[in-house]
C-alpha cells in the first residue's frame, strides 16, 4: 500500500461499502460535545465529558465544520438549529473573552492606508551596511496623505 494516501474520514463517520455513514460511538460523542458546549461547559470540559482525547483546536474545527449538516456525500449528523446555536455561542464567548477593548476593535473598521510614497533619497551613503541602508530607506516611506 506504499504510495497510496488513505482518504481522511471526518470524526463521526465511517466508510461502509464505499459510502460514509455514522459511526455510532463517535456520533454519540459528537452530539454530547455540542450539547455540553451549549450547556456552558468549556471546550476542555466538553472533551472530558464526552471522553474524547483531542485538542481544543480540534474541537473548534468540529464546531465550524458544515459537513455535519450533511451534503451530497455525507449524511447529516447534527441538526442545523443545534449547529447554528453552537456557532453563535462560540462567537459570543469570543466577544466576552476579548473584553470591552476587543469588542470595540471588532466593531470599528480600522482605516488602512493604501497609497504610499518614498520620500527618502535613493543613493546609498558611503560606508552604510545593507541593514543601515534598508533602515534609512524604510524611514523614507510615508503615507500619501502625509505628503
Amino acid at each position: 500500500m506504499t504510495g497510496t494516501k488513505r482518504p481522511r474520514i471526518p470524526y463521526g463517520y465511517r466508510m461502509k461499502d464505499g459510502r460514509p455513514e455514522p459511526e455510532e460511538e463517535e456520533y454519540r460523542k459528537l452530539k454530547l460535545l455540542y450539547r455540553s458546549y451549549l450547556e456552558g461547559l468549556s471546550l476542555n470540559e466538553c472533551l472530558k465529558t464526552a471522553g474524547v482525547d483531542r485538542s481544543v483546536g480540534w474541537l473548534r474545527s468540529i464546531f465550524d465544520n458544515e459537513i455535519y449538516l450533511g451534503n451530497e456525500n455525507y449524511p447529516r449528523l447534527i441538526e442545523e438549529e443545534l449547529w447554528l446555536r453552537a456557532k453563535q455561542e462560540a462567537e459570543e464567548r469570543s466577544l466576552r473573552a476579548a473584553g470591552k477593548r476587543g469588542r470595540a476593535l471588532l466593531q470599528k473598521p480600522v482605516p488602512v492606508e493604501k497609497a504610499f510614497i518614498f520620500a527618502g533619497r535613493t543613493e546609498a551613503d558611503t560606508g552604510e551596511t545593507p541593514a543601515e541602508a534598508a533602515a534609512r530607506m524604510y524611514r523614507g516611506i510615508r503615507a500619501r496623505s502625509e505628503g
